[in-house]
């Protein structure tokens, strides 16, 4: 299995520092990701919003182009609908070329109302926008002239250069939270980036490919864990950080219930403390010492048998925002040390 690190890069008011030493220590980070052996990073992005929740997925990667070398990159989402699918197909088009082909597109439909309200795009325009975005990306990186007439979209005679290293592009992923999103993901050719880890979502992707006459082995599918790992008390870890775990909770539930989305699973951090069932288990997130978050993935991992499609990817989150990476590092060179071999040979 691969194994990859996500980054939010938001600078909440309660914890806010200087955005040039955020930035900087964050560059600082994903190259050291690259050195430990990891496989990808991904890095997520919003716009509008008060903690600055990384507004640009391209000046990192473009960073990053600069300071690694082998490490994939890729977007934790674009949110497609939201932007001109040729400008996104330019941009990336060049990130792959100064990546030197190590681009990953992840693209999704937005849940976040107030980007769409702010852009002034009718949010019910979600699906047409993203369907035919991805069909105008790949003309645009595979064809020498972009010609496209859609309900949302309508291109004439378009040149696109560069074209991307990889060929015939970078690979397209798709965040989903549903069945339908996850059956468009399949119908789309996607790789699937699943924000659930609901038996359905993933089975949903299978069998749609299935039904179209596809490989299953020729699509990548990610699964995403949360993970401080310590050899202090993870009570107390755990209430000390809780204020932070709330925060990024409160952030998605908010957004996700103003667009009137299917919830998030799982009960609210700041409503739960210790699993008194399962060690190591904070609402939903993992806090212990590496034996009790290497059993939690253990189980984590024995669900897999009730899914069609078995995960290619585990993608580890940084800490929550407010919590400066140095703080992170112990629990880093523990997963390096301790988890990291175990996860790979899965």
């Amino acid at each position: 299995m691969k194994i990859g690190v996500t980054y939010d890069v938001r600078n909440p008011p309660n914890w806010r520092v200087p955005y040039d030493v955020l930035y900087h220590d964050t560059v600082d980070h994903m190259a050291l990701v690259e050195n430990s052996g990891f496989d990808s990073i991904w890095i997520q992005q919003h716009h509008f919003e008060e903690a600055a929740y990384g507004p640009s997925f391209a000046a990192f990667a473009g960073a990053l182009a600069m300071r690694t070398e082998r490490i994939r990159v890729g977007s934790y989402i674009k949110i497609l609908p939201l932007y001109h699918p040729l400008l996104v197909a330019e941009e990336m088009a060049v990130l792959d070329q100064m990546l030197k082909g190590r681009l990953d597109v992840g693209v999704g439909i937005g849940h976040r109302l107030k980007e769409f309200a702010i852009l002034g795009i009718p949010p019910k325009q979600r699906p047409s926008r993203i369907e035919e975005g991805i069909e105008i990306m790949r003309k645009a990186w595979t064809e020498e002239r972009v010609n496209f007439h859609g309900r949302r979209f309508s291109i004439q005679d378009a040149e696109v250069q560069p074209k991307p290293m990889q060929k015939p592009h970078p690979p397209i992923w798709m965040a989903t939270r549903t069945v339908a999103a996850s059956k468009r993901a399949a119908r789309l050719g996607c790789n699937l980036m699943p924000g659930s880890t609901d038996p359905d979502v993933y089975n949903a992707y299978a069998s749609t490919l299935k039904s179209m006459g596809q490989s299953l082995g020729d699509y990548k599918v990610t699964v995403g864990v949360s993970a401080i790992l310590t050899k202090d008390d993870p009570d107390k870890v755990w209430e000390r950080l809780r204020p932070h775990y709330t925060y990024r909770r409160a952030f998605f539930d908010k957004i996700i219930a103003e667009f009137g989305d299917t919830p998030l699973t799982g009960t609210l951090a700041k409503e739960i403390g210790p699993n008194a069932e399962k060690p190591g288990v904070y609402g939903d997130e993992l806090i212990g010492p590496p034996e009790t978050i290497l059993q939690n993935l253990e189980d984590l991992r024995a669900t897999w048998s009730s899914w069609d499609i078995t995960p290619t990817e585990m993608i580890i989150r940084t800490p929550p925002p407010g919590v400066p990476l140095k703080e992170f590092q112990s629990s880093f060179d523990l997963f390096v040390r301790e988890i990291m071999p175990v996860v790979r040979s899965w």
